[in-house]
């Protein structure tokens, strides 16, 4: 357990705030965050309830982005139903329309019109996101309508990848084979050429290290240098067409593993190459970790869950739980779909994974990998989830529809209970409980802190918490709490929050349980020299040789003067006996 100091507590509420604030965006691009890790501080929805539906002129592969006012932003089209659309939409949180804004229909090489690139929102409000239709945008949000700021052409060559904003540059890849570097204005900084196209989006690192895909199968490091960005690594997955193509976004790992999939689809003129080792951990020098053998090719990105815990989807229409032990990936688990998995999951602060199917389902799946809900939609499902504030779900669907799950109801959770890393007998202790607003509001709640003794309560207290800050933790002190004369017990504390309209109880309770009291370090010194700083069996008979045989004194002769008389006494063997046979308080530390 952690350690909280006793004489730094107070019977107060301390409010401690992570996470993202009320003025950021809780989800402001592809995959959330610039490594990728598809993962959120906030829950979502314990019920599939449907919000709203919001109806494109075209499928929707793109993922939903959200502005720091609430606004969502998702392009539509791009190969699908065939309807032509090619916009970027802003939707208001109660699901009408706020604007449109149409790129151009056509392009060069034949591909049909559409945005299947992610937008990107950055800190000024700008949304910055690429087209089938040759260009990159960057849009502002003029309430009524999308106004436009700039745009930049890319040799006559659609743009799949979604962008990554790094210290006021933007970073995306191109068809024309191409990863770019824009300046906030729209001037290219710089490009580089791979040796295929780019339809991975870019991950960057905390040292600013940009890592992308590309179908050339090699996965590229490259350093922010100009006038050119430089190569800082390639990892190759294999040679020309043999299986190995890049097509999905890198995530990268606490540890700074890079991790990716491969798959031999989305080559013009090439037959696919079957291959099972699709599923790669990379080093962050750009070395192999391990590889992972899977039914068939990967185009979804993994997510990372608070664990570690990798996530991702396979076109064997399995999503998988693979677990990075070092030298190899285990997987945890794998769960079947109806259909292809090309969708990215996302994970939220309860562990939930969220991913869809081509089968047309939306799937909500507990860290077990067993079923939380389904949710169907009209067609197959490319876009990944995204999570607000309130704990709405976003995703589209290539039925055209943008859909919007949840209730919107606050949710509350206790997380974890503090309390020292040992307990003695007749000491007090504050235990104190830690609490999660998983939303961005603030909330008033009660919560309860119950010890048992074998199931038997010793205490139980009940407080209000009021203001708990949205997105972040706080903490509820007890007590005091005397531990009762008793040895060879173990305590178990449990917390519980009560709030009213809570839209996940799954998560409103603790348990964590305190060493046996007969465990208990007792220190005052030690008397015996022996190294060991408890208080033990060597201990007591030093004291009674010394006292009874005229054995030497003890090496550190304060220590055995428990009971603070200046002498060894009498009183000082009673004492130690006392609590180390009888169950006694501790004595009193000269």
């Amino acid at each position: 357990m952690k350690r909280l100091c006793v004489g730094m507590l107070a019977m107060i509420l301390i409010t401690l705030v992570v996470g993202p604030t009320q003025a950021e965006s809780p989800w402001p691009m592809f995959r959330h965050d610039l490594k990728h890790t598809g993962r959120t501080d906030y829950t979502g929805p314990a019920t599939p309830t449907l919000f709203w539906t919001f109806q494109a002129n075209d499928g929707i592969a793109s993922s939903p982005s959200i502005g720091h006012n609430g606004t969502i932003y998702v392009g539509a089209g791009g190969y699908y139903n065939g309807g032509g659309d090619s916009s970027l939409y802003a939707i208001n949180p109660d699901g009408s329309l706020k604007w449109q804004f149409k790129t151009d229909s056509g392009t060069a090489v034949g591909q049909s019109a559409g945005i299947f690139s992610s937008p990107a929102i950055a800190d000024d409000g700008t949304i910055y996101v690429g087209s089938l239709d040759n260009h990159f945008y960057a849009i502002e949000d003029s309430v009524t309508y999308g106004k436009l700021k700039w745009r930049t052409e890319l040799l006559n060559w659609p743009i799949y990848s979604s962008p990554s904003l790094y210290d006021g540059h933007i970073y995306f890849g191109s068809l024309n084979f191409r990863m770019y570097s824009l300046d906030g204005d729209g001037n290219i900084r710089w490009w580089y050429p791979t040796g295929w196209c780019i339809f991975s989006s870019p991950v960057i690192r905390d040292d600013g290290m940009i890592i992308v895909g590309s179908k050339d199968h090699n996965l590229w490091a490259f350093r922010d240098s100009l006038p050119y960005g430089s190569i800082a690594w390639t990892y190759p997955t294999g040679t020309f067409y043999d299986g190995h193509l890049i097509d999905g976004s890198p995530a990268i790992g606490e540890d700074g593993t890079i991790y990716f999939g491969t798959d031999p689809y989305g080559a013009a003129e090439q037959t696919p190459v079957h291959v099972d080792t699709v599923f790669w951990a990379v080093n962050p020098d750009g070395t192999l970790k391990w590889k992972f053998v899977m039914g068939d090719g990967v185009e979804s990105s993994p997510a990372i869950g608070p664990d570690n815990m990798v996530y991702v989807g396979s076109y064997d229409s399995c999503v998988y739980a693979i677990e990075d032990l070092g030298t190899e990936g285990f997987m945890k688990w794998k769960f079947k779909t109806g259909g292809p998995v090309d969708a990215s999951p996302t994970v939220d602060a309860d562990g939930t994974i969220y991913i869809g199917s081509r089968d047309g389902n939306m799937y909500a799946l507990n860290p077990d990998g067993s079923v939380k809900w389904t949710y169907p939609t009209g067609g197959g499902i490319e876009s990944s989830v995204t999570i607000d504030g309130n704990g709405y779900l976003y995703f589209g669907s290539f039925d055209g529809k943008l859909y919007a799950l949840g209730t919107g109801a606050p949710d509350m959770g206790a997380v974890d209970v503090i309390i020292e890393d040992s307990i003695a007998v007749g000491v007090e202790y504050y235990p104190t409980v830690v609490l999660r607003n998983y939303r961005d509001t603030d909330q008033n709640l009660a919560v309860t802190l119950v010890i048992e003794d074998g199931g038997v309560p010793v205490f139980s207290e009940t407080k209000p918490v009021n203001g708990a800050a949205g997105s972040g933790n706080s903490l509820a002190i007890f007590g005091p709490w005397t531990v009762p004369a008793t040895v060879g017990v173990t305590y178990d504390f449990k917390a519980y929050t009560v709030l009213a309209a809570d839209n996940n109880p799954g998560n409103d309770s603790t348990q964590v349980s305190s060493l046996s009291v007969a465990e208990i370090e007792f220190f005052c010194g030690d008397i015996n020299n022996d190294g060991n700083p408890l208080i033990d069996i060597g201990d007591l008979v030093y004291l009674v040789d010394y006292m009874f045989t005229s054995g030497p004194p003890p090496p550190v002769f304060d220590a055995a003067n428990l009971d603070g008389a200046g002498t060894i006494d009498i009183s000082d063997l009673v004492l130690l006996v006392d609590y180390m046979f009888t169950g006694g308080p501790p004595p009193t530390c000269p």
